[in-house]
Formats: structure tokens, C-alpha cells, sequence
């Protein structure tokens, strides 16, 4: 452990001497970029996507799938921004994430204009059954397309925002079950 630390410290002090020289000698260094936060969980959002969950069956995403059932949930088929930007404008209170959770949870609760609502099936519900980690893999796949990063409080958005629309999605359901008195 010490050892790996120590030739690490070694590694890095070389490179800050190299990046040094260079600046000094008008060359540009080389930039190295940061990785991604969260890259595994959107791309394993994006397997659930194409896969599993079965989401391209009814939408596309850019130029991916030929489904025109519901939405395209990127840019193309009328559709000029993301669902991820689309829905933080949409519903002011909510982020990006909170909205797509929402809409996974509860896919009528925001049915896009000229679509029909009652298509899309509970994805947290048999036979699909996602679980939350996966719902919030998929959340994150898709709050990702609008090339934003999906930060870690993204993701602790993303599983409290699943509770709070599994209860919203039961009282709209209610409501809508509960006879409406004649007057």
C-alpha cells in the first residue's frame, strides 16, 4: 500500500514537471479530462433502455429505435431538446432527474401533448418489476442525454424522488377511482 502510494507520488510529480516544461516551452500539455461521474449507472440505464425495461419498444432516443408510440426522449421526431431539459422546464419545482423518476414511476402523471396517456406500463410493477437502483439507473441514462453530468446528489435525488411518486401515483389513481358525487 505504502509502495503503490509512494510511486504514485513519483508518477505525479514527473507529470507536474513535464506539464511545466511545456508551458514553459509554448507547447500546450495535454489535458487530461475527468471522468465522468456516474458513467457505469448511465450506461447501465441505458442496457435497461434498449433491453430489459423494454423502453424502446415505444420511444426513441435521437436517432436510436423507430418506435413512435410515445415520445422520442432525445432530439429528433419533432422534439428539439431532451427530456431531460424538456422536463426541468416542465415542472418547475422538479430537477431533471425528479421528473424523469417520476415519469418512470408514474408514466401518465406528465403525458406529452399529442400523445395518448394510459400506454406506457408501471415499469416498477410486474412484469417488468424494476428495482429502485434500477429505476434510478435508467433515471440517470436518460437525465444524461442532455450531456449534463449526473452528479451524486443526482442520484440521492433520484431514489427519494421514487417513494414520493409511487404515493402521488396512488392518490391520482384513487382520486380518479372515487365516484364523482351528483349534484
Amino acid at each position: 500500500m505504502f509502495l503503490s502510494a509512494a510511486c504514485d507520488f513519483k508518477r505525479s510529480q514527473a507529470d507536474r514537471r513535464k506539464e511545466l516544461a511545456a508551458i514553459g516551452s509554448g507547447v500546450p500539455a495535454v489535458s487530461r479530462a475527468a471522468p465522468e461521474p456516474n458513467a457505469e449507472l448511465r450506461l447501465r440505464g441505458e442496457g435497461l433502455f434498449f433491453r430489459r425495461a423494454g423502453c424502446a419498444a415505444c420511444h426513441k432516443v435521437n436517432q436510436r429505435g423507430d418506435a413512435t408510440k410515445c415520445p422520442n426522449l432525445g432530439v429528433g421526431d419533432g422534439m428539439t431538446e431532451s427530456v431531460a431539459v424538456r422536463g426541468a422546464r416542465r415542472v418547475g419545482n422538479l430537477s431533471a432527474i425528479e421528473y424523469i423518476v417520476t415519469s418512470i414511476v408514474d408514466p401518465n402523471a406528465y403525458v406529452v401533448s399529442g400523445y395518448k396517456p394510459g400506454v406506457v406500463k408501471k415499469l416498477d410493477e410486474p412484469p417488468t418489476s424494476l428495482s429502485d437502483d434500477e429505476i434510478v439507473a435508467l433515471a440517470a441514462y436518460l437525465a444524461g442525454l442532455s450531456n449534463t453530468p449526473v452528479t451524486d446528489m443526482d442520484v440521492v435525488r433520484a431514489h427519494n424522488r421514487i417513494e414520493i411518486a409511487r404515493r402521488l401515483r396512488e392518490q391520482r389513481l384513487a382520486a380518479k377511482r372515487k365516484p364523482q358525487s351528483k349534484r
